[in-house]
This record gives C-alpha cells, sequence and structure tokens, in this order.
C-alpha cells in the first residue's frame, strides 16, 4: 500500500519537474523572439 503511494508520488513529482522544465524553455525562447529557433526534435 505504502509503495503504491510513493509510486504516485514519484511519478506526479516528475511531472511538475517536467512541466517546469518545459515552461522555463517557452519562457526562455519568449525572451528572444527575433533568434530563430532550431529545435533538435524532430
Amino acid at each position: 500500500m505504502y509503495n503504491l503511494i510513493g509510486a504516485g508520488l514519484i511519478v506526479i513529482g516528475a511531472g511538475i519537474g517536467l512541466g517546469q522544465i518545459g515552461g522555463k524553455a517557452m519562457e526562455g525562447i519568449a525572451r528572444q523572439p527575433k533568434r530563430p529557433v532550431k529545435s533538435k526534435l524532430r
């Protein structure tokens, strides 16, 4: 039972962390709109 609660908290924490990384990346891109964005995701 406690293992499931711990796993759930880990997943929620990871999701929050990834959301913050994405948000900061978008904020950084928005601050420099004249620079071309080269995405390496493709």
